[in-house]
């Protein structure tokens, strides 16, 4: 596994950040304060699904949310 850079966030959410795993460059965001929780989007979605809950929740939970292999910023070979 190794870490990339962080690209700058909006006033609304945190920075993308991305790591690679395994060959795949994924993106993800970690953002808020208390228990963890991992959001992972569905089929043909991304992390921006996740922007209202993140929105309503970051104040009591830490968020991490990912984009799936191949979905919205991730990218990498399936197998």
């Amino acid at each position: 596994m190794t870490a990339c850079a962080s690209v700058s966030a909006s006033p609304t959410h945190a920075a993308d950040q991305f790591v690679v795993v395994d060959g795949a460059r994924l993106r993800f965001r970690d953002e808020g304060r208390g228990p963890a929780v991992l959001l992972v989007h569905g089929w043909t979605l991304d992390l921006e699904m996740w922007d209202p809950l993140v929105s309503a929740l970051r104040d009591a939970f830490r968020l991490i949310r990912l984009d799936r292999r191949g979905h919205g910023l991730s990218r990498g070979i399936w197998g």
